[in-house]
């Protein structure tokens, strides 16, 4: 996985955002029928209060914008701090994104279930989603479609003005 977000489809170098197919999963994704969950299966779970973490895997300046009601930013703040410095070109080292999931996911539970969504026309959640598998979490799916599927539904988004 890339260090950096590029374009569109963050922390996925252009060779990688260049398979994205039209439901925002990768086409001949490596994942597994139950790895993926539908914006329809979702919010029945975010309804019935499931005890999950949603992650937005997009960038922050996309999560204020707007993003599915209770999802977080998978990193600590200063990660993203860090990292609009370096777009900024204010500071010249990029900071280490697979450390930083690492740092932000050492004190979850390896089996607490997640869910990662990005934009229709990315595959970050699936990056995601395989770096979370490779950090030993048992239980992570990525949702089809992406945000504009969800908000297309009319299900509860929200946005951080100000930032």
């Amino acid at each position: 996985a890339a260090n950096g977000l590029r374009g569109r489809c963050p922390g996925l170098s252009d060779g990688e955002a260049a398979h994205v197919h039209e439901d925002g999963i990768k086409k001949n994704s490596v994942l597994l029928p139950e790895e993926v969950i539908t914006p329809d299966d979702l919010k029945v779970l975010c309804d019935q209060k499931a005890d999950l973490i949603v992650f937005d895997a997009r960038a922050r300046k996309s999560y204020n914008a707007g993003h599915i009601q209770g999802a977080v930013l998978p990193m600590d703040p200063e990660y993203y701090r860090q990292h609009e410095l370096f777009l900024q070109k204010i500071i010249s080292t990029a900071p280490d994104r697979i450390r930083a999931l690492g740092e932000a996911m050492n004190k979850l539970p390896k089996e607490k279930p997640i869910v990662t969504y990005c934009n229709r026309d990315c595959s970050a959640s699936v990056s995601l989603l395989l770096e979370l598998k490779r950090l030993g979490f048992t239980k992570v799916r990525a949702m089809e479609e992406g945000f504009q599927a969800w908000e297309e539904k009319g299900y509860p988004a929200a946005q951080i003005l100000g930032l």
